[in-house]
This record gives C-alpha cells, structure tokens and sequence, in this order.
C-alpha cells in the first residue's frame, strides 16, 4: 500500500468511508477476520446477505466447466481462495496489525462467477454484472438499483475453450455488460491479463474494451514490471491496454481459513487500483459515478513509467505507452489534484476577490459537501 500511497491517503482522513466496492471472482470468506467488518452485510451482530450476496454459477450457460458444481451458495462462501485475496487488498483490515487493504473504511459486496476451480463462463460473468448493477434478494428477487457499488474489481480473463464458448469475440454480451455498468456509473476495473512479456497478449475480455480500466502489475519492492504481466495492444479492439499499473508482486493478502498470504499475477495489481478508487471519491464525492473524470485524473497523476519495448507500434520511451499505460497509480497525487482550486462568484475568479478568500473557501465546503449528501440520498451504502 506504501507503493501506491494509499498511507498518505489515510493520514488525510479518507479510508474509503462512504464507498462500496465489489468482487466479482470466486466467492469471499465473508467471515475473515481481515474483511467482516467491511462486509456490507454485516451490521456488527447479525449477517444479512440480501442484495450483498449473489451466486452466479448457477446461471444457464451452454458451457460447463470443468468441476462444475453449482451449489446456490446463499452465503458468501470461497473454496478456491482467489476472490477472498482480491477483496483483501481492496479493504482487508483486522484490526490487529494485518493491514492489508488500500481502502479499510469502505464496504464490500460480492458475486461469484467462477466455479471452485477458477472457470467461469460468458453467462456468469454476465450474471454478475445485471446483479451488480440491481442487486437482488437472495432469491433474485426485487431489483434495487440504489444499492449498487461503486466499482468492480474483476481479477479475470474469458478466453476461448474447447468448449465453444467465444468470449474473446468484442461483439459478445459482455460488451454490453460493461458498457451498461458503466453507464449506470459503476466504475469498472481489470486485470490484464499474465500473459507476458510478449507484446499484444492483453488478450481475454473483459480487459481488452474500451470502458474497462485496465491494470498491469509491477513490483513493488523493485519498481520493475512483472514479466509475467500482459503487454498491449489488445487483442481485437486494438486499443492501447493496459491503462495504469499497480503491485502485483507476492501482494500479501486474506486467505480462506482466515489466514494471510502472497500471491502474483495482475489478479493482483487490479484490486489496488478498485481500493484506491474508493479513497479517492471518499475523499471528493463529488467525482463519484464520473468514470471520464477519475480516469483521466488517475492517468493525468500517475507516476510516469517507461520502457525499452516498443508495442503495437507505440514506442516504450512515451507516455502513455504498452506496459506501463500511463505508469504507476498514486492516490496521493489524485486525491491532490482534485482539490478545487478557484471558485467563480458572479463570473469572476475567486482569485480576484482577495477579500472575500474566507467567503469563498466556505462557499465551496457548502457545494461539496451538498453535492456528497446528495450522492448519498441516490445511491445509500447500507
């Protein structure tokens, strides 16, 4: 977290208060003690996982799995362990010096659309997004767009499979997924992918669209990027992917068991960025739900990174460039950026008015705090 700022961030006051972030992977252990008191469902006595909660493996797909096995688990459960990691480093604080979250302060949901063995399939995810964008009851009833999240973390690739599905085909259902949640102003992120170094294997949707933020992963220790971390362009769209790195280098987190860990891979960078989108629209509610804003902020303040290899044609010395993006996220620095810096009264600059400095500060506390109480009415956290 050090790596990204997420430190500094909290020293500001901001946790991520306000926020609701989402997992969709392979379930989470909602009881970890790192992640419980996140957990949107828990009111600190009683567990209530209506519209916090979905199982979207049970959803008709024409491709099964290997290891299929469709339970309709009402309670958020995870027996392969990835989706409780990733939501970990979104969140993950117990309290008792495993600080392992970029945004403690903020709560969670899940869907799980991937099977006890990590395979999902088109419909799953495609389930998950229609549940993320109007969660249900438990039994998939009464649709409530108002208790959305405000971002997904999606740590997953839908490549071909000898099965037939077509996931990587731009035209599919998940296009319109996630261009519809993101419409809804739920911000999506994604892993790249691990199939590097090569260049143009940021290859499986969902990373590879256009309204998903891509991330690719580096070391945090050494700065370097991971080999194993997709490069651009991506496949069929052709776009320049991924859009910003974070850690994704035995990134310690939650584990089933209510244990901790490190794992590698981008599944692990794209959570960072999920968590630092919570601190910084805790901190300015007034970017929440603008998706255009807080990428061009994230892109526009990321610490420049670039390289010797050169992409799809874009030389690895440029900014934004294939490996990198546009470099390594700092929420610091977003959250710095997006403090207002002048304030027109009647057409003219606050700057012109050096005499009314105090008038003008309180006025704008009066609009952001406005605009973030009536955030809060639309879309409530509880």
């Amino acid at each position: 977290m050090i790596r990204i700022k997420a430190p500094d961030v909290w020293a500001l006051g901001f946790h991520g208060e306000g926020i609701v972030v989402a997992s969709g992977d392979t379930g989470v252990q909602w009881d970890h003690p790192a992640i419980k008191s996140q957990y949107r469902g828990w009111d600190g006595s009683v567990a209530d996982h209506n519209y916090n909660w979905h199982d979207g493996t049970c959803a008709s797909s024409p491709f099964i799995p290997p290891g299929n096995n469709c339970l309709w688990q009402l309670v958020p459960t995870d027996t392969h362990g990835h989706g409780t990691h990733t939501t970990g480093t979104m969140v993950g604080d117990d309290g008792a010096g495993n600080q392992i979250g970029a945004a403690p302060g903020a709560k969670w949901v899940a869907c799980k659309n991937m099977n006890d063995q990590g395979w999902g399939t088109r419909a799953w995810y495609a389930d998950c997004f229609q549940f993320f964008i109007a969660p249900t009851t438990l039994v998939g009833t009464n649709p409530n767009p108002a208790l959305a999240p405000d971002v997904i973390n999606n740590s997953w690739g839908c490549p071909p499979t000898s099965g037939g599905e077509n996931c990587d085909d731009p035209a599919n259902d998940l296009v319109n997924e996630v261009n519809a949640t993101r419409a809804a102003g739920i911000m999506v992120v994604a892993s790249a992918g691990n199939s590097g170094s090569a260049c143009g294997t940021v290859n499986t949707p969902i990373a590879i669209y256009d309204a998903v933020y891509t991330v690719g992963a580096f070391s945090a220790p050494t700065g370097v990027i991971a080999s194993f971390s997709s490069r651009g362009p991506a496949a069929f769209t052709n776009l320049l992917k991924p859009d910003i790195a974070a850690p994704g280098v035995s990134v310690r987190s939650s584990l089933v068991g209510s244990t901790y860990g490190s794992l590698s891979g981008t599944s692990m960078a794209s959570p960072h960025v999920a968590g630092a989108l919570a601190l910084l629209w805790s901190a300015h509610a007034f970017l929440v739900g603008d998706i255009d804003a807080t990428e061009t902020l994230f892109n526009s303040t990321a610490t420049p990174r670039t390289g010797t290899q050169d992409c799809g044609g874009v030389p690895g010395a440029t900014i934004p460039n294939n490996t990198w993006g546009h470099g390594e996220i700092n929420v610091l620095a977003a959250v710095q950026a997006a403090q207002p810096t002048a304030l027109t009264v009647s057409g003219l600059d606050a700057q012109t008015l050096p005499g009314n400095a105090l008038l003008v500060v309180m006025a704008a506390a009066v609009l952001a705090a406005a605009g973030a109480l009536a955030w809060r009415v639309r879309r409530p956290t509880a």
